[in-house]
């Protein structure tokens, strides 16, 4: 049995063991470049939501916000790993919301991942590619931003494996109206398998 309590914008998940004491779940934290100017007020309400979705899946979430001027936030390591084995995966991912996608991405994506990224941001998303979904499925901004970033920390977290997308629910490739109406009524959720895998990563 998992209980799950909010406080202020942080999750304490806490997994109930048949064969022993509870035992706090695994933690990550997100640290995000607004490059894009959303709202503060987004920015909490997207905070808010990151951490539900995160914590359903049995993972502690906490955020923090950084200077946009910082050289973190405008790195891409672009590398892969040449040797194993592989780094570990950084238990703080970075995230930048930029205004626009650059021109090789349709606009049904709403951001990538950097798995093997070990410098810079580990994710970027697309806010013109959003604002679009925005306006097409009438969805609160913040919420498109919390379950997108979800979608690519997944991939950082379990390194783009082959097995991550899935035929339906929010690891599905490219999303359709099923996963949208999910989305607006805050209901699109990890499978328990995805879910045990990235809890795995990071204990």
């Amino acid at each position: 049995m998992k209980e799950v309590v909010l406080i202020g914008w942080m999750a304490l998940a806490i997994e109930a063991r048949a064969d022993g004491p509870e035992v706090l779940a695994p933690a990550l934290s997100i640290r995000v470049y607004n490059l894009a100017g959303i709202p503060q007020s987004d920015l909490e309400k997207m905070d808010h939501q990151a951490v539900k979705i995160f914590s359903f899946a049995g993972i502690r979430l906490s955020w923090s916000v950084g200077d946009p001027k910082a050289s973190e936030a405008h790195l891409l390591d672009m590398s892969a790993p040449m040797s194993e084995p592989a780094p570990p995966v950084p238990r703080t991912l970075v995230l930048r919301i930029v205004p626009q996608a650059d021109a090789s991405y349709p606009p049904e994506v709403l951001g990538r991942a950097l798995p093997w990224a070990q410098r810079g941001a580990h994710v970027t998303l697309f806010l013109n590619h959003i604002k679009k979904v925005q306006q097409q499925h009438e969805i609160a901004i913040s919420l498109l931003c919390a379950y997108a970033l979800a979608h690519e920390v997944a991939h950082v977290l379990l390194r783009s494996a082959s097995n991550v997308h899935a035929a339906q629910g929010l690891m599905r490739a490219e999303w359709g109206p099923a996963e949208y109406d999910r989305i607006a009524h805050e209901a699109l959720k990890f499978t328990p398998q995805l879910a045990a895998a990235m809890r795995a990563v990071l204990r």
